[in-house]
């Protein structure tokens, strides 16, 4: 059941669909119902991994971090990445950048490294420490190979650098993101940004 959520293709806004979350539902329950059944099996972890995990998929971050709480050291670097995650969707900026920075230097090969570092600058951006953004935003940029989460970088870097007051920097890197960015959207957010500043 969890394949099948993980598997089913977004709406268009980019949200789970009914089918994907009535999937993840049955896996959470029978999760909760393995876990009742069996509470001293070798199996305890990764069905909390697994719980945590489709909690995630439907973006119920808090049901989420309960359930991570309760998981032990098996599955360090996802949990790190999901805790993260999920404290930043939580409104807890804070103690997302901590927990990001820990992936970060524990992690420095993770598959989740780009997304985090992104994260970790959504957090500072969230908090409105422009430079602090700017920076964790150009780390992901020079500190890992091309990702899905570099068009969006160049873009927030660059109204980081519109609201610290620098906008011929910021249309400088406007210009770059037009220049290489693969994302389509985030090209035309650029662009027009770029106009607005202009």
């Amino acid at each position: 059941f969890f394949r099948e959520a993980e598997n089913a293709p977004l709406d268009p806004s980019g949200r789970v669909t009914p089918t994907a979350r009535k999937a993840y539902d049955t896996c959470i329950e029978k999760c909760k119902k393995l876990l009742e059944l069996y509470p001293d099996s070798k199996w305890v972890d990764n069905t909390l991994y697994l719980m945590s995990s489709a909690y995630f998929g439907k973006a119920e971050y808090g049901s989420c971090l309960r359930r991570l709480d309760e998981l032990d050291a098996r599955f360090p670097e996802p949990v790190l990445y999901m805790r993260g995650v999920c404290l930043l969707e939580d409104g807890d900026e804070a103690r997302a950048i901590a927990v990001l920075e820990r992936l970060q230097e524990q992690y420095p090969k993770s598959k989740y490294l780009a997304e985090g570092m992104y994260r970790r600058g959504e957090a500072e951006y969230r908090l409105h420490n422009w430079a602090a953004a700017q920076d964790a935003y150009q780390r992901l940029l020079t500190g890992v190979g091309d990702s899905d989460f570099h068009d969006a970088a160049r873009l927030k870097i660059a109204l980081a650098q519109r609201e610290l007051g620098q906008d011929s920097l910021a249309v400088t890197s406007l210009a770059a993101l037009a220049a290489v960015g693969r994302d389509r959207r985030k090209v035309f957010e650029g662009q027009l940004t770029a106009a607005e500043i202009l």
